[in-house]
């Protein structure tokens, strides 16, 4: 399923649009898909609405002027630990650039109104860089604030595949990547909202049923594991082993 997760960031990075969808008859849990626009409009309007997150990075808001109807805004830097010096650069300390511990990071999937058992579906509104932004950043100024005027294109995919993953990898059952993004949503002319929705905080994670937190350790790789296998690929590099 990280593999899915992966080939369809990397897919939606280039237009395109794979379906990912769990097959007839299978059990959903631990489901990670496209959805069109289409059927997210229909999701939203029944009686089991998804959870819409809009992923941002460093900022509260994206700086956009329209959303999908219900989406509640969610900073990456709540479930990410970036400790910086003066100049933007990442500090060398443990654990730094990647997920919160355990607890924490629980506790801000339910101060966004995260559980494991309802369906969550993310999109993001941050775009690429422009070369102003990319030269402030070479200048010191770290990528992860640049306003959102600064920037360019199309959305960035990869900034909603990591919270999919986060969410994935935290133990939401189902979780979709919105096909196409906003671009797509507002192409097919579905409804629009001028503010995010404010988060519905919830009290446990698991609705009282309990277990282990995050549920899918396995989709996480530790240092360890990952300096093993660059050294089983013979470094890692373009050619040899093969690093996957």
């Amino acid at each position: 399923r990280v593999k899915t997760l992966l080939r369809a960031a990397c897919m939606l990075a280039m237009g395109a649009a794979p379906a990912f969808n769990t097959p007839k008859g299978a059990d959903p849990a631990g489901e990670v898909a496209l959805i069109c626009p289409s059927t997210l409009a229909s999701a939203i309007a029944s009686d089991d609405p998804p959870l819409v997150l809009e992923a941002t990075v460093g900022c509260a808001a994206s700086g956009a002027s329209c959303f999908v109807p219900g989406a509640v805004l969610f900073d990456l830097a709540a479930v990410d630990v970036y400790e910086e010096d003066a100049t933007g650069s990442p500090l060398p300390l443990p654990g730094n650039y990647n997920l919160r511990p355990p607890a924490a990071l629980r506790a801000a999937l339910e101060r966004h109104g995260v559980r494991a058992r309802r369906r969550c579906v993310v999109y993001t509104q941050c775009r690429r860089h422009t070369t102003a932004a990319r030269e402030a950043q070479e200048r010191g100024h770290h990528h992860r604030y640049r306003p959102a005027a600064s920037r360019e294109g199309v959305a960035d995919p990869i900034v909603a595949a990591r919270l999919v993953w986060c969410l994935a990898y935290a133990g939401v059952e189902r979780v979709a990547l919105l096909d196409g993004g906003m671009s797509l949503w507002l192409d097919g002319g579905f409804p629009v909202a001028g503010e995010p929705s404010p988060a519905a905080p919830v009290a446990d994670f698991f609705d009282g049923r309990g277990g282990a937190f995050p549920r899918r350790p396995e989709y996480r790789a530790s240092v360890e594991e990952v300096a093993a296998a660059v050294a089983a690929s013979g470094g890692g590099g373009g050619g040899g082993g093969g690093l996957r």
